[in-house]
This record gives structure tokens, sequence and C-alpha cells, in this order.
């Protein structure tokens, strides 16, 4: 028997026992009327990779795997971008590329733009190391910038056009 006393001040719904087994396995549902899990798991693998922690990228997919489940386009695109990064930076480039592809058609599917434009410059970056120049291009060239495109997207943008000008001999 669990006695809960609300001291928040909001109305609390859908309360939901989280049980704990070995090595801290949570059993999670986001159907529950949990809204913020999601996001609170992105954002915690967020500061979990800026203090040096191990464990952002199993954050990015437990916090992925429930966007999914939602069904929110937005969520997925966002979070498979940093799973895919994650691998990028495991050294993982193709499966990198599998996860940002998925969070390109999300993103585009969830009408946001700009996602879908540092998603394209993430696998543009990939292919060229790789050394993939025509698939690198193809994806810097094939973005279509919001026209409230902040000004660091632009020259992301510019500066990978200007590396693969420069491999390709153009420059």
């Amino acid at each position: 028997r669990v006695a809960i006393t609300n001291t928040s001040g909001r109305n609390l719904v859908n309360i939901a026992m989280v049980d704990r087994i070995p090595a801290g396995l949570e059993i999670e549902n986001p159907r529950l009327g949990r809204e913020g899990v999601p996001e609170a798991l992105s954002e915690l693998g967020l500061v979990e990779r800026m203090t040096g922690g191990a464990g952002s990228k199993e954050r990015f997919e437990r916090a992925l795997g429930l966007f999914r489940e939602l069904d929110d386009c937005r969520g997925i695109g966002i979070n498979a971008h940093r799973v895919g990064s994650a691998m990028w930076r495991e050294g993982r480039a193709h499966t990198a590329m599998a996860f940002l592809s998925q969070a390109h058609d999300a993103h585009l599917g969830a009408g946001f733009e700009a996602g879908a434009v540092m998603t394209a410059n993430g696998m543009a970056r990939i292919a060229l190391d790789l050394g993939e120049l025509e698939q690198a291009e193809r994806w810097t060239t094939a973005v279509r910038l919001p026209p409230d495109a902040a000004p660091d997207i632009l020259v992301l943008l510019g500066s990978l056009q200007g590396l693969i000008a420069c491999e390709k001999g153009d420059l």
C-alpha cells in the first residue's frame, strides 16, 4: 500500500508506479498520461553528454522509443538526430546515417524545416567524411531553408558547401 500526497499545486492524473528492476532498468509506458517523460529523458541525455556522462545515447534511444509510441514526429526527429549524432561520435557512420535519415523524414513530417536542414547538414558532413562527395553535395543542395533560418544554420551549411568544393577541387 502506498500513500501519495500532492504538494505540487497542480492536479495529478494517471499516477504510475515505476518498478526498478536489476541494473536500473525501468518499465515505462508513455500512454499513462506522463506527458513530459520523453522530453525529460532527452534533456537528461543532453546534460549527460555535456558533462561527460556515458549514458546519453541510451537516454536518447529511450526517449526516441517513447516518442515513437506517442507518434510524435517532432520528438522522433529530434531524438533520432541525437542518436545518429552519438553513433557518428562512436565511429558508426552508416548507422548514424540511418538514424539521421529517419530524423530528416520525421522533421519534414512535423513541418519542422529547421530540424530537417540541421539533419541534412549532419548527413552531408558524414557523407563528406566517408568520401562520398556527390551524396554530401546532394544533401547540402536539397535542403529548403526556412525563411526565418537562423544565421548559424546558414553558416554551417555554407561552410560545409565550401569543404565539399575544396574536396572536389573546385576551389
